[in-house]
């Protein structure tokens, strides 16, 4: 509980660096899902003064989720760095990725190396570095182009679940014993 609260507090804080301490009123921020800390991020958001700058849309699936990603200029993967994100695959950088989305993440391992291109890496561990981050990419309508186009290529050559199935189910071959088939038990 305490992770998740972390998280998406430095989205809210970014927004508001972004606001704030660079002046900037252009932006808009979508906060897709819901869960337990929800009402403390919208507070946080009123706190800070942001409210009117984040959108907080509550859950979307299917086509809605689609429609409502196809609308943004930059995705954000808001998970600080720490030993257990150093380690995992963040669904939205393949979200991301397959949709031709250029996205801002901070400096995770297997976020990085999975991203390549695709992905800014925000400098530090907070708010402000992934707010500069995002105006940074915000402001750079050609580097956009260019992550979406390398994002969409690897998704497509790299994140094929058909390669994926064939090795999830050699490792399974190779971890789970072999057992006669089943059928009639032998005497």
């Amino acid at each position: 509980l305490e992770f998740r609260r972390v998280l998406f507090r430095s989205l809210v804080r970014a927004i508001d660096h972004i606001v704030h301490a660079r002046g900037r009123r252009d932006v808009g921020c979508a906060i897709i899902g819901n869960g337990t800390e929800l009402e403390k991020l919208r507070a946080l958001a009123r706190t800070l003064n942001v409210a009117k700058y984040i959108e907080f849309t509550g859950y979307l699936t299917g086509p809605a989720l689609l429609t409502y990603l196809s609308t943004i200029d930059v995705g954000v993967i808001p998970d600080p760095p720490n030993i257990y994100n150093d380690k995992i695959s963040m669904n939205k950088v393949f979200e991301y990725m397959s949709l031709g989305i250029p996205f801002v993440q901070f400096d995770v391992t297997e976020g990085r190396n999975a991203a390549g291109e695709a992905a800014l890496i925000a400098r530090g561990k907070d708010g402000a570095g992934l707010g500069d981050a995002l105006l940074e990419l915000m402001d750079d309508a050609e580097r956009r182009t260019r992550m979406s186009a390398y994002g969409m290529a690897r998704a497509g050559a790299e994140f094929r679940w058909e390669d994926a199935q064939r090795a999830l189910l050699a490792a399974y071959e190779a971890a789970l014993p072999r057992t006669a088939p089943a059928g009639k038990p032998e005497d």
